[in-house]
This record gives C-alpha cells, sequence and structure tokens, in this order.
C-alpha cells in the first residue's frame, strides 16, 4: 500500500509579490481549471498589498510600493532549482489583470479576499497538470472537527531549492452548513501560507471483510477553499474561502458583487 501525497504538494506553488525587481511579500498561489480555463488563485491582500479586512496597506506597501507582477515557483523533485515565472498584474496601460473581491463594491471593507489571474497562454504547460479541476455545484460535505490539510509555504520555506509545500494539517471549527464563508480552521500555520489550497485528504487504503472479500479504495483530494491567514496574529483560527466562492468569482468576474 502506497500513497503518493507529494503529488498534491506539487499543486502548490510559492509566489512573491514584487514591484519590479523588489519583494515585497511572499505567499502561496494553486491553479484551477472551470469550464475549460485556467486560474491562478490566492488571496486579493497578496496582490493588492491591503487588509481585506480593514482597507489599509499591509507592512511593506503602500500607495506608491505596492504589487505589480508575481514571481512563481514552480516546485518540482527531478531539479536542482525550480522554475520561475512572471505573471503581471496589470497591462500596459495600467489595468489590473486579476479579478475577486466584492466586484463592483470594491473598496468596500471586509472584501472577500480572494484573488483570480487568468492564466496565459505562456504558463499553460506549467498549469495543467497541477490544476484542481472545479464543477459546477462540486459541495464538499464537511462537519466540525473534520481534518483538512492547508499546502503551502509558512515562513518562506521555499526558499530551499524546488522544495514541494508544507502539509500543516487543522480542524474544521465553524458549523460549515450554516453557509458561513469563509469557514473557520483551527490550524498553526504561519506567514506564507496565505493563497494556500485547503483540502480534504485520504489516503490509498485496502479493506478486507470477514468473508475474505477486498475492496481498495483510491488515493483522493477534494479542494475545500484558498486560505486567507489567521483572524488575528494571537489566534490559531483562519479564514478558508469556499470552492463556491471561487467559482462564482469565475462566474462573474469583475461584475461579482452578490
Amino acid at each position: 500500500m502506497e500513497a503518493t501525497g507529494s503529488r498534491f504538494s506539487l499543486q502548490s506553488l510559492h509566489v512573491a509579490a514584487m514591484q519590479g525587481e523588489e519583494k515585497l511579500s511572499h505567499a502561496t498561489a494553486f491553479a484551477v481549471e472551470f469550464e475549460g480555463r485556467h486560474y491562478l488563485v490566492t488571496n486579493l491582500h497578496v496582490v493588492t498589498g491591503l487588509n481585506q479586512e480593514t482597507g489599509t496597506w499591509l507592512s511593506g506597501c503602500s500607495r506608491n510600493r505596492r504589487p505589480t507582477r508575481l514571481l512563481i515557483s514552480w516546485p518540482s523533485f527531478n531539479r536542482t532549482h525550480p522554475d520561475t515565472s512572471v505573471m503581471d498584474l496589470y497591462d500596459d496601460d495600467l489595468k489590473r489583470l486579476y479579478f475577486g473581491g466584492n466586484g463592483m463594491m470594491e473598496g468596500v471593507y471586509p472584501s472577500r479576499d480572494v484573488a483570480l489571474i487568468p492564466v496565459p497562454d505562456t504558463l499553460m504547460y506549467q498549469v495543467q497538470e497541477r490544476a484542481f479541476r472545479l464543477k459546477p455545484n462540486d459541495h464538499v460535505p464537511l462537519s466540525v472537527t473534520d481534518a483538512v490539510y492547508i499546502l503551502g509555504f509558512p515562513d518562506n520555506a521555499a526558499l530551499l531549492p524546488g522544495v514541494p509545500a508544507v502539509w500543516t494539517r487543522g480542524s474544521v471549527a465553524s458549523e460549515p452548513d450554516l453557509g458561513r464563508d469563509p469557514l473557520l480552521v483551527d490550524a498553526r500555520t504561519r506567514p506564507g501560507q496565505s493563497g494556500s489550497p485547503v483540502i480534504v485528504y485520504r489516503r490509498q487504503f485496502s479493506h478486507v471483510s470477514e468473508g475474505g472479500y477486498g475492496e481498495s479504495f483510491p488515493e483522493a483530494a477534494r479542494l475545500v477553499g484558498v486560505y486567507s491567514g489567521r483572524t488575528s496574529n494571537d489566534s490559531d483560527l483562519g479564514r478558508v474561502w469556499s470552492t463556491e466562492t471561487i467559482i462564482e468569482a469565475i462566474t462573474h468576474g469583475s461584475h461579482w458583487n452578490h
């Protein structure tokens, strides 16, 4: 019996928010595919430099010092150094290339802390095999105390060449069925894990019944949502925006104002 959970680790991407060549912060991102289109998903605060609860600038950012692009590291077990790519956050006319938050209510806080960037054709070869596949109404059933895993890069762990994501175990801390988004999870996370995919994961296992009948269950992982950090520096409670929220953002784009 062998599980290959490491392949899920390779779906998480270390990103650095940059202005020009200057790195402003480190975070995590991942790719999703929905109805044939691919997007990079992270938190809105990663790409704006703004706290999405208060609208204030994050440490190291200001009106004149904010992210203009993301530097993406592509992890691999087979290379000494990871490949890197750059995704611009604005075009030549300074029109933003990402969307999310509250759409037409942009600037109203608190805001949904989810950002999506359409993947350009030049990076599709890197993304296609790493993307989580989303389907309409693809709800993941959860209950309080269920285990979830946050796959990201705490404390800038990706400084090690080619390192895959770190798995941080957490438990569901708020009632999933009450429609609250974001969901709260209890986990010892650290800076750098913002934008991480949150998954439920089951290792491959076999079961033999009393009659000698054997049944094998394959390894499986389901995307729950995107992690957006702890509720405060003194708390282990963190926010997870659901896959439903991600799909809604994709569906409505910049007109997402529900």
